[in-house]
């Protein structure tokens, strides 16, 4: 009830009069197909509104306290699903999902979303944790792989993977990736270069391992 109230306090002020519904769910043929407690994954099926067919889904995502837009862009309704990292454990979140059918907005709806309590334990180390590693390091890209495993007694079905260089301020590449695919490969790095590796597991939306290392690409 707490969040329906602050949904429809901060609604009053940012969509009265613009035509935006407001529901503490999503609009049907949206879901959320993955809610973890740094990351959250909105996915769609292929559909129209009101018989028009949608090229752009526009997706807001900011902090209730704030206000702050944590995540903001534009998504090819092909794509599917998009994926939002950097998000804080145990947080309601305000969500304003848009539409467009070329540049014709018709679907703008507003709702929560609140990501789950962090299970795992974050650790750090120079190497990768047991059962993975990198099958491949070069000057511009790198692969990693895991072999079939369980953490704590569960079984995984999702990888997440986070690169970024050392000092930048946004990912240089960030994915989740299906558990059996056995690995996942990052391309359009920089030679000799440094980069921060976030690596999660997830058995259904639950995040049962999270690890920070490094690594540095070889020399072109």
């Amino acid at each position: 009830m707490q969040q329906l109230f602050w949904l429809i306090f901060f609604a009053f002020f940012v969509a009265l009069g613009s035509g935006i519904t407001i529901g503490m769910t999503l609009p049907q043929h949206f879901r959320w197909s993955r809610v973890g407690p740094r990351s959250i994954q909105l996915s769609w099926d292929d559909h129209k509104i009101r018989g028009l067919s949608i090229h752009f889904i526009n997706l807001i995502v900011s902090s209730l306290d704030t206000k702050v837009p944590q995540f903001s862009g534009d998504v090819e309704f092909s794509d599917g699903s998009v994926v939002v990292d950097g998000l804080q454990p145990d947080t309601v979140y305000l969500v304003r999902l848009s539409a467009y059918a070329g540049g014709m907005e018709v679907l703008d709806h507003l709702s929560t979303i609140k990501t789950l309590k962090d299970e795992s334990v974050t650790t750090r180390g120079m190497t990768l944790p047991q059962h993975f590693g990198w099958s491949r390091v070069g000057s511009r890209s790198i692969q990693l792989s895991w072999d079939d495993h369980k953490i704590r007694g569960f079984s995984l079905h999702f990888i997440n993977l986070i690169v970024q260089k050392k000092g930048a301020t946004a990912p240089q590449f960030s994915e989740m990736v299906e558990f059996s695919d056995g690995s996942v490969t990052v391309d359009g790095l920089q030679p000799d270069t440094m980069y921060d590796v976030r690596l999660s597991a997830y058995a259904g939306s639950m995040e049962v391992l999270d690890h920070i290392s490094i690594f540095k690409t070889l020399k072109d």
